[in-house]
Parts: structure tokens; C-alpha cells; sequence
């Protein structure tokens, strides 16, 4: 029997996000509490249960004082965080990027607008906890729609402005908006606003023929699930041998007769390890399976390289491009952290912030640097002469030396040396300041992102604030600006751009617009 994950499902960006600050807070050893399920899957909930997150539900947290809460992708309305003000208590906000810009679309249009004339209109699932974020901007005035046939109750002598969910169906939205544009009346405006998230939608067409390429499908997800739901009804479309699984616990014997092939697939909510465990269930069931390798990996492997100034999101970008086609992250700006870290722990600074170079030489040979896989994150963590230093290289502290550290030749040489090795087989995404100018010039993707020291300061601000860390605006933007002039004008690979690079400024980009825009760019070389 053959069987095929889809490379395509799983976390998205969103769930990713709040599951890694999540797990981050965890390891601290702090108390971390989420506000409703963390994702709409029970054994990954359990899972995190078990690290020691509790799910708490809203009259919990009316009652909850001086503790630390974490809000999952799906957002919050503005009450949920005038009740934490009030109450003392530390929020770590993993609102979905897009939600976040969703919300704030939709409350700028409510305070702008006639409210006695105009109408604010969500498509999307009633009590949904995004839709209630959603609602909330409108002080609870908004009208929500599940579906087109509730569309004839608008009023449309009223000027509407029609969002949506981000998770919802794009071809019913546009129904939707066609109806609306065939109704309103004579003076009043109509405006929809399409703000469902590509990636989440762009998987309805891809698992559609996924499911046509297999005798069965097992559809991977919790019941909880309104994207699971959606999806898994679309392959059912395409393929009605299709069963949606919680657990491998729930796949029948009887299913597998007959069947040579199996394609496995999940919602945006369902972990790639779940998935696998469902394949290994198989396995136990039929006693023999042969895996496909996914589309991805049969494309030609090449090598990217991501420089830029400091805070602008290249590790973020260089993650999740790895994570999606399947490449080896190489996170070249921790391996220069872990040498920091290792220099703050061994007391190899002056009284002055100078780092004692002699010794730190003579220290280099027992400097080991590594990167293990995280399972459950799909991303790989720090390790310095084996120990795991993921969260601890991401201080501030660290970051004030770090410049200093990577300045010195020795240092970028056997850095360098080591990234060189990683690198040789091809298929790897690589970030940093020299990426493309010194350890891979002849990289067949070079970017070179950029944006404000303003901006890129006030990212940095709100991720220690939202990991709980303290944090000075002023502080963060001083050391970007001393950063950039470090690295601009060391002597062994200054930052700068290679004639041969694609310029990248996300100032005013959102994560997943800059998500696409480098998945564009992959894709044009790959197949070039």
C-alpha cells in the first residue's frame, strides 16, 4: 500500500506562531494559561497540556488576577483586554498577523462611517471566537452572516461594508458580494473588502487534487475545526472515499480493503505529527506501506540566501520558506548569538563591553555549535556544546553584543567555515548579514530585505513585550540604529547588498504578504 502526506497541510502560519510562544513561555518554567482552545485539535491541546498549558474560558479569566494569559491566532475584542488591564494580568498576544490587520481595518471603517446610516457585515460562523473579536471592534453592532441565503435580510437602503473571516470559502464570499451589488439601493454604497487569507484558502484547490490522486483519503483534524470541516467536505467532493480521523485510534481495518493507495491530509489546525502517526497506524494495521515523496522534493534543490539589517524578519521569512518546500534552515545569526552567549556565560567581556579577544580565541575550540529539529515546531532550536540556549540568545542582552562578537575575524571564519559544509548539498535556506556576498556568492536566490529602523524597532518591542520580557523603545531603536552602523562598516564582510540580490522592503508589509511574495520568487528559480 502506498501512502502520501500532503506537504500542504498542516499548522499555519497563525496556529504556528501561537504554539512556539507558547511552548517558548513553557520552557521558562512560567504558569501559562490560554484563553480558549489554543487550536481547534484535542491532542495537540492535550500535548501542550502536558508541558503545562492550561485552557481557561472567558468567566475564568474575568475571575483571574496577576497571571500571565496567552491569546491564540484567532484574536480578541478590544474587552478582552481592558478585563486584563484592570485585572493585572501579563497578555503574550499571538493574534494571527491577519486577523490583527482585520481587526483593525474593521474598526477604522466604524469610526469613520455614519453609524445611522451604514452597516458593518461579517461573513463568517456566528460565535466563532475570530467573528467575536471581529464583532467587538464594532462595539457589538456588527451583522454576521453564515451564509449567502442570509444575505436577502441586509438592508440595503443602508451603505454596507462587507468583510469576512479569513478562514471562510472564497467562491461563496464572491457570491455574496454579487448578490449585495444586485440589491443595494439607488444612493446607498456597497463595498466588500476580500480578506480572506490566501493561504488558508489556496489549499481548498490543491487538496481538492490532492484527493483525486488516491483510492481513499484520510482527513486529519478535531471536530472543533470550521476550516476542517470545509476542507474535508471539498475532498469528499472529489473523493467520496474520504474519512475525517481525530486520532489514529479512529481508523477502521475495514476502510484499508481494497485500497492501494492512501492520501493523508489536515486543516490549518492539524500537526504535521498527528498526521504522521495516522500513517503509522496504517502501517500497524496492513503491515506494509511504501511512503511518496511529495511534489516538493522533486524539484531541483537550490540554495537561498537572505541578508539584511537587523530586525527586519529574515529568520521568520528563512523558517517558513524551509518549512514549506521541505529545505534545511540554517539560522546563521543564532550560531553568532550562541558564540555571544557563550562569551556572557564565560565572562569574556571588559569592564568596557569590549569582548577579550585573545581569550575568545583561545576559547573557539571548545565552541560547538548545532541545530537539532523540534518535532512538534517544525523548526530547529539552538544548541550550544549540546545544550539547548533557543530562548536564552534571544535577549537583549544578547543582542547589545552580538555585533561586537560577529566583527571579529576568527569568529566569521570558522562561522563561515561551518555554514559552507552545511550547505554543500544544496537544498537549504540561509539568513544573515553575508549570506550572499561571502559564504554562498553564487546562491541561485538572493534577497535583501530591509525596512525602518522605526519599524523594525517597534517589531522587536512588541516581540519582548509579548514573550513577557522587558523592554525600552528607545533602548530597542538605539541598538538597531548601533547595529546597522557595526555592521555596515566592519572590516571582514560588511552588510550590503549583492548586485545580483532582490530587494525586499516590508516597512508596510504583512507576514504573509511577504510569505507569498518569496514562495513567487522560490518558485521562478526552482523552475528556471
Amino acid at each position: 500500500m502506498k501512502i502520501e502526506i500532503d506537504n500542504g497541510s498542516g499548522f499555519c502560519f497563525g496556529v504556528t506562531t501561537a504554539i512556539e510562544k507558547a511552548e517558548e513561555t513553557l520552557r521558562t518554567g512560567q504558569r501559562l494559561s490560554c484563553l480558549g482552545d489554543i487550536v481547534h485539535n484535542g491532542m495537540e491541546c492535550e500535548r501542550l497540556r502536558r508541558m503545562g498549558l492550561s485552557t481557561i474560558d472567558h468567566d475564568e479569566f474575568v475571575r483571574l488576577h496577576d497571571a500571565t494569559v496567552l491569546l491564540r491566532a484567532h484574536g480578541e475584542p478590544p474587552a478582552t483586554y481592558e478585563q486584563a488591564r484592570r485585572n493585572n494580568i501579563n497578555i503574550i498576544d499571538a493574534t494571527c498577523p491577519v486577523v490583527l490587520a482585520l481587526q483593525k481595518r474593521i474598526k477604522k471603517r466604524y469610526d469613520m462611517m455614519d453609524k445611522s446610516k451604514a452597516t458593518i457585515v461579517i461573513f463568517g460562523k456566528k460565535g466563532h471566537a475570530e467573528v467575536l473579536g471581529l464583532v467587538g471592534q464594532t462595539e457589538g453592532n456588527a451583522i454576521v452572516i453564515e451564509h449567502v441565503e442570509d444575505v436577502g435580510k441586509l438592508d440595503f437602503s443602508r451603505d454596507i461594508y462587507l468583510y469576512s473571516q479569513t478562514t471562510k470559502s472564497l467562491d461563496e464570499f464572491h457570491r455574496i458580494i454579487d448578490y449585495c451589488k444586485e440589491h443595494i439601493a439607488s444612493g446607498a454604497t456597497f463595498l466588500s473588502f476580500d480578506t480572506i487569507c490566501r493561504q488558508v484558502a489556496n489549499r481548498m484547490p490543491n487538496i481538492c487534487q490532492f484527493a483525486t490522486r488516491h483510492d481513499m483519503v484520510l482527513f486529519v483534524c478535531g471536530r472543533k475545526s470550521s476550516n476542517g470541516r470545509v476542507l474535508f467536505n471539498a475532498c469528499k467532493k472529489h473523493n467520496p472515499n474520504t474519512y475525517l480521523v481525530e486520532s489514529p485510534d479512529e481508523i477502521c481495518a475495514q476502510w484499508l480493503h481494497g485500497v492501494n493507495s492512501v492520501g493523508i491530509c489536515g486543516a490549518t489546525s492539524t500537526p504535521k505529527w498527528l498526521m504522521e502517526q495516522c500513517r503509522d497506524r496504517i502501517e500497524t494495521l496492513t503491515g506494509n506501506i511504501t511512503l511518496i515523496e511529495t511534489n516538493n522534493k522533486e524539484m531541483r534543490k537550490i540554495v537561498v540566501a537572505i541578508d539584511g539589517h537587523s530586525s527586519c524578519g529574515k529568520s521568520t521569512m528563512a523558517k517558513d520558506l524551509a518549512k514549506e518546500v521541505g529545505y534545511i534552515y540554517v539560522d546563521t545569526g543564532a550560531m553568532y548569538r550562541m558564540v555571544t552567549f557563550y562569551c556572557m556565560r564565560h565572562k569574556l567581556f571588559d569592564s568596557c563591553g569590549d569582548v577579550l579577544v585573545e581569550q575568545l580565541q583561545e576559547a573557539m575550540r571548545h565552541i560547538t555549535v548545532s541545530f537539532k529539529l523540534n518535532e512538534h515546531t517544525g523548526r530547529p532550536d539552538a544548541y550550544l556544546n549540546g545544550e539547548l540556549v533557543e530562548n536564552e540568545i534571544r535577549s537583549i542582552d544578547v543582542s547589545n553584543k552580538v555585533s561586537k562578537v560577529a566583527a571579529i575575524p576568527f569568529v566569521r571564519e570558522a562561522m563561515v567555515e561551518q555554514q559552507r559544509v552545511m550547505g554543500k548539498e544544496k537544498g537549504i535556506v540561509m539568513d544573515g548579514r553575508d549570506i550572499g556576498t561571502t559564504v554562498f556568492p553564487d546562491a541561485e536566490l538572493k534577497i535583501f530585505v530591509t525596512a525602518s529602523a522605526e519599524v523594525r524597532a517597534q517589531r522587536r518591542y512588541d516581540e519582548l513585550k509579548a514573550k513577557g520580557m522587558p523592554a525600552e523603545y528607545e533602548d530597542i531603536l538605539k541598538n538597531v540604529q548601533e547595529r546597522d552602523y557595526i555592521d555596515s562598516h566592519r572590516e571582514v564582510s560588511p552588510l550590503r547588498q549583492a548586485e545580483d540580490a532582490l530587494l525586499l522592503d516590508n516597512s508596510d508589509m504583512t507576514i504573509p504578504e511577504q510569505k507569498e511574495w518569496l514562495m513567487q520568487r522560490f518558485r521562478e528559480r526552482v523552475q528556471a
